[in-house]
This record gives C-alpha cells, structure tokens and sequence, in this order.
C-alpha cells in the first residue's frame, strides 16, 4: 500500500511539474495578442525615436479671419497654446516654432531634403498668400463701397445706350 501511495504521488508531483511548465511555455510564447517577434521593437529602432514633441500637421487657411492649427503629438494646437511646458509662438506651412522661456524649439513638417514631391514650392505659398491678403483688402467698408458705386455707374451707362438706341 505505501508503493501505492508513493507511485500516485510520485505521479501528481511529476504532472503538477509538466502543467507548470507547458503554463508558463504557453504564456510566454503563445500569447494571441503578442506581436510577431520581428515587429518587436529592437535597441535600433529606440535609438531612432525622436524625444520631444512631434510635428504631425499643419492646417493653414488664408481666408477671413486666417487660421493657423498645428497637430503636435495628436493634439491641435493654434498659436498661444501651451505644448508640455512650451507656448506655440508661430505656425507656418512647414515648421512650428515653440517657446520655453528664452529656449526656441522649431518643429519641421520634413527633415531638410525630405518633402515629398507633391509640397507646394514657396513661391506658390507666397502667391497665395498674396492673393489672400489683396482679397482681405478689398472687403474694407471703402472699398465694398466704391465697388457698388462703380457697378451703379456701370448700369447707368447701359441704360442711358438702351434708351438712346430706340
């Protein structure tokens, strides 16, 4: 009877041992939700993370009112607006400038040499930006103004043909 018993202990010691290691076996490698290892982030690829804020986006509209928003770190952000401990000081179409006391951070859309084809050259930008600023200018009182004057003259003078025609 003592052999008996020995052996069915000898048996649950030696299964208790095998379910330990096939649990923590199957925990460790075969976790569904476990990356494959080459997607694993290596020492490599933490070398090459940047640190600190991230410039993501940049939304410029040129109309009335302008509006300047930046996307840093998955956040929007317009000028004034505070980043960790740093005030947005200005957005343009390919950098953001950030202020921290008297340190300046500039945040650029691509590194030098890396805009994509596709990115407007400057001197696009700056006939935009022309344009819209000529735009804003002639939406003044005086000049809505003189333009309903002329338009009245204008009509005016098709009138005054029409009539002398007949």
């Amino acid at each position: 009877m003592a052999e008996s018993v020995m052996r069915r202990l000898a048996v649950a010691l030696l299964s208790m041992l095998m379910l330990a290691a096939a649990v923590q076996a199957f925990a460790h490698d075969n976790d569904p939700t476990r990356p494959p290892a080459a997607a694993l982030p290596t020492a490599q690829d933490e070398e090459a993370v940047p640190a600190g804020p991230q410039l993501q986006s940049v939304l410029i509209t040129y109309g009335t009112p302008p509006r300047k928003l930046a996307v840093i770190d998955g956040v929007t952000v317009k000028v004034g607006d505070k980043v960790g401990a740093a005030t947005v000081q200005s957005i343009s179409a390919r950098e953001v400038i950030l202020r921290t006391g008297r340190a300046r951070q500039v945040l650029k859309m691509y590194d030098d040499g890396e805009a994509p084809a596709s990115a407007a050259p400057a001197a696009r930008v700056d006939r935009v930006r022309a344009k819209a600023a000529d735009n804003t200018q002639d939406r003044t009182p005086e000049r809505t103004q003189d333009r309903k004057q002329d338009k009245l003259q204008e009509l005016q003078e098709k009138l005054l043909e029409k009539i002398l025609e007949k």
